[in-house]
């Protein structure tokens, strides 16, 4: 078997090890005398490190540490999320057009049967008013959703993986600086 490495080593003295991994390694360390020096090496290097004393900083380097690790956006970042945004906002519009339409005819018609009810309390004006409310839903004319073509998911599904390759261009080019 080959020595133990300092990852190893680490692990060991750390009680980082499976138990079988531990079983090994103790094996390997009761019969190879480098492996001992190394551990007993490392065990003395962090006995050291242990008995030093602790002594304060004379400055206080959390706010240079906080700034430098912080994350920087510039004005490249900035504009390529809202162009992200804008694009996936537009792309749902798009789709959906049929969608949004009927909600908001939907949406007018319950607002105008709640005036309806809050100003007419009598039975009569209440039969009366959903009575239209059922007429209005009936004629609502919902257009059909957008069936794309072939051809056009295709450009879409171009399109998209453009934004999305200029996109993560820009920001492997901020990750570098």
């Amino acid at each position: 078997m080959s020595h133990l490495n300092d990852e190893e080593l680490l692990a060991y003295l750390d009680d980082e090890l499976e138990p079988a991994a531990r079983a090994m390694s103790e094996q390997h360390l009761a019969g190879c005398a480098h492996c001992q020096a190394e551990l007993t090496h490392w065990q003395a290097m962090f006995a050291n490190v242990a008995a030093l004393p602790d002594k304060p900083l004379d400055v206080d380097l959390t706010p240079l540490v906080l700034a430098a690790v912080a994350p920087r956006w510039s004005w490249r970042a900035w504009l390529l999320l809202v162009t992200q945004i804008a694009a996936a906002a537009a792309l749902a519009l798009w789709l959906l057009p049929g969608f949004t339409y009927a909600l908001g005819v939907l949406r007018f018609d319950l607002l105008w049967n709640g005036a309806v009810l809050w100003l007419n309390q009598q039975q009569a004006e209440l039969a009366t008013a959903v009575a239209n409310f059922e007429n209005a839903l009936t004629q609502v004319h919902v257009p059909q959703f957008v069936v794309l073509q072939p051809l056009e998911w295709t450009m879409v599904l171009l399109l998209a993986a453009l934004f999305w390759l200029a996109g993560n261009r820009l920001l492997l080019k901020e990750a570098q600086r």
